[in-house]
């Protein structure tokens, strides 16, 4: 890996980190009663919920598009 490559990703993983910390603290911030995701979430108890489709969206890969 030649060094522009090397600064390029390493400039990628603080960007990438930033702004994860900028989340959190947002998270943190906004005094929520409980921090919940979508991993915790019972599909279940929405049987018409396409739980396919809300994982997709979650990706935000659609935003790109």
């Amino acid at each position: 890996m030649d060094h522009v490559r090397y600064l390029a990703r390493l400039v990628e993983l603080e960007l990438i980190d930033r702004e994860r910390r900028m989340v959190e603290r947002r998270i943190k911030a906004a005094k929520f009663p409980s921090v919940k995701s979508l991993d915790s979430f019972d599909f279940a108890a929405i049987p018409k919920l396409n739980k396919m489709q809300v994982l997709e969206l979650a990706r935000c890969e659609w935003i790109e598009r």
